[in-house]
């Protein structure tokens, strides 16, 4: 068994193995209260489809850190691993949502930095590459946020006191274990900071943090079709290996004569999966290789331009294990 070793590898520029990486908000000043949206792109810069891994399935991708806040302090998953295809100018996109009521972000009245993270690594057993960028914008400290409140049943009494003294709105309360009671509060007027650094101590408490749980609020791929039709190009069939079902993407950037067709290892044609006139484009062929044994087989390309005549060949290699 392989295991994915732990190994990051800081990266001062955002462009490395052939994957670019950046970070961008929906605008660059932002009134008092308003929601952060974060965009973090990852994308397959090279000629060939490119295959990452990552950690875990829903965290150790894509992170950020917001002034102090790291989003990883809360999503680090070590326990899962997922391969991830790239076709070339496709992009990996990720998307949080920061609502300074929920957050208590930003901290401060200054600048606000935020640097944006992206994690994977080449293969199961090689260590993992850290790319980064970094972006800023204008937004005023935000007065308020959600806490995460433990306390003993029998001093609920004296934990009232607080919530009174905070003027705090309970959004749910629930008997955790034992004799504890978890709470979640709901600041307003002061900042989540500063409660916590006059409460996290206080011995009427269990246990107080903050509620910056952050996770992607959507995550997409997409491929830059203009970027890819402005050339010819055959793609590598993904996913590769495959059991049977399998996609072939190419492009043209002028009316062609396509043959797209399939030769064994022995250099024997065994599928013709197209074989005929296509306008400028990014095309997608399913191919099913369900009555073909395991084995190598590879993929040509044969393009003649029908007003150009540019002639373009290209093949790939694909693998069917069954």
């Amino acid at each position: 068994m392989k295991y994915l070793v732990i190994l990051i590898v800081t990266l001062s520029q955002i462009t490395y193995s052939q994957i670019s990486f950046t970070i961008n908000s929906d605008k660059p000043i932002y009134g008092y209260g308003e929601p952060i949206i974060l965009t973090a792109k990852a994308k397959n810069i090279s000629t060939d489809t490119k295959t990452i891994w990552f950690s875990c399935t829903s965290s150790m991708q894509a992170e950020y850190k917001f002034n102090n806040y790291y989003s990883g302090n809360w999503t680090g998953c070590w326990t899962a691993i997922e391969e991830v295809n790239l076709l070339p100018n496709q992009t990996r996109k990720y998307e949080w949502l920061i609502d300074p009521k929920v957050f208590g972000l930003p901290d401060n009245d200054k600048v606000q930095t935020i640097v944006g993270l992206f994690f994977y690594a080449d293969s199961l057993s090689s260590g993992y590459y850290e790319l980064r960028d970094t972006l800023s914008i204008k937004a005023p400290k935000y007065y308020g946020g959600q806490l995460d409140v433990y306390f003993v049943d029998s001093l609920a009494h004296e934990v009232d006191q607080i919530k009174q003294e905070l003027g705090a709105e309970i959004l749910s309360s629930q008997d955790f274990i034992l004799d504890l009671v978890r709470e979640v509060w709901q600041i307003t007027g002061t900042s989540v900071d500063s409660v916590m650094n006059l409460y996290s101590n206080d011995s009427r408490l269990y246990y107080m943090n903050y509620k910056r749980q952050s996770s992607y609020s959507s995550i997409t791929t997409s491929v830059d079709e203009e970027l890819l039709a402005s050339k010819f190009y055959l793609s590598q069939n993904y996913p590769n290996p495959f059991n049977p079902n399998t996609v072939v993407s190419f492009s043209v950037p002028t009316d062609s004569k396509v043959k797209l067709e399939v030769f064994n290892i022995l250099g024997q044609s065994v599928n013709v999966l197209l074989n005929e006139e296509k306008s400028a484009g990014t095309y997608e062929i399913a191919w099913n290789a369900d009555n073909l044994p395991s084995g190598i087989y590879f993929v040509s390309i044969k393009a003649i331009g029908l007003f150009s005549k540019v002639n373009f060949t290209d093949v790939k290699k694909a693998v069917l294990l069954k």
